[in-house]
This record gives C-alpha cells, structure tokens and sequence, in this order.
C-alpha cells in the first residue's frame, strides 16, 4: 500500500527528514521525504497499512528538535516501484546550510547539557567532600571515645587490683 503525507509545525532545518528516513529503513518502508516550499514535509512511503500506521506514530512521538502540529494523510499517488526510503534534495547548498545549522544546533544543545552535568558534578563532588570531613569528624569522636574506654577500662583494671589488694589485707588480719 502506498501513503502520502503532509506534516505541519516547525518540521523544517531540524534534522526530521534524516530521523524519518531512519524510521523508515529501520522499519522497512520504502519512499521519499521531502521540504516543501510552504514549510511542511511530505512523506511518501509504501508499505503493509500497519507499518505505515506505526512510521506515522514514530514520526509523531520519537523524532526530536521537531514540533509537529498535524500530520495530515493526502491521497495516495499512483504506486511506485522504489526499493529503498530516499530524501528529496531540492536545492543540495540550501540543504546543506540547513543540515549545517542543525548540527550547529545540536551541539550547542549538547554543550549545554554538558555544562550542566559538570555543575552538577561540581555539586555533588561538593557533598561529597563535606560527607567525608563529618565521617572525618566522626573518626576522630570514634577514637576520643575509644580512648576514653580505655581509660575507663584501665581505670576498673586498677580498682580491681586496689578491691583485691584491700581483700587480701582484710583476710590477713
């Protein structure tokens, strides 16, 4: 079965056409992407109804930069032998200006995420440095404790020998 497609919204110089091609190779879908002047994507695609239904959900759900406002079904053109999914080029240095800013983009996108999970990082190396100087701090208690034990315990050791030398005494009188 063949489908044709529009999708609306800001669907242009976001890498959808790459991330529909990838749809459609992954789920076998045979056809054309292409921008059209008015800003929408059209998708040309051939395949069993219920891949195309599932392409049409990926679309919709799982690409990303894009912001898809409608995706409307158009009627079919007559069937066409394609053996592969194909991205329509229209203008080659157009498009890639546009895969050049989109890549820009996403850089900066990921430089972003980076520089966040850095401070984040700095944060937690933060905690994790005060946690250490309270373990430290309890180390050192630990060990003001235990040797107050100790001195308790020497303590009790000297008073046993004290009871024990007074018994002695005792029973020699």
């Amino acid at each position: 079965m063949q489908k044709s497609m529009r999708i609306f919204g800001k669907v242009q110089n976001v890498g959808l056409r790459v991330q529909i091609k990838a749809i459609a190779d992954n789920l076998g879908v045979c056809g054309t992407v292409e921008n059209l002047p008015d800003g929408s994507v059209r998708v040309i695609c051939k395949a069993e109804s219920a891949i195309i239904d599932e392409m049409v959900r990926q679309i919709r759900y799982e690409t990303q930069r894009a912001v898809i406002k409608d995706i409307k079904m158009e009627p079919s053109l007559p069937d066409t032998d394609w053996s592969c999914f194909v991205i329509v080029v229209q203008d080659l240095n157009r498009s890639l200006l546009a895969t050049a800013q989109t890549a820009t983009k996403t850089l900066l996108d990921m430089s972003i995420t980076l520089n966040e999970m850095k401070q984040r990082q700095d944060v937690m190396i933060e905690r994790q440095d005060v946690m250490i100087e309270k373990q430290d701090v309890m180390i050192e208690k630990q060990d003001q404790s235990n040797k107050t034990l100790d001195g308790i315990a020497k303590g009790q050791d000297e008073m046993k020998d004290m009871l024990k030398s007074i018994d002695n005494k005792l029973d020699a009188l």
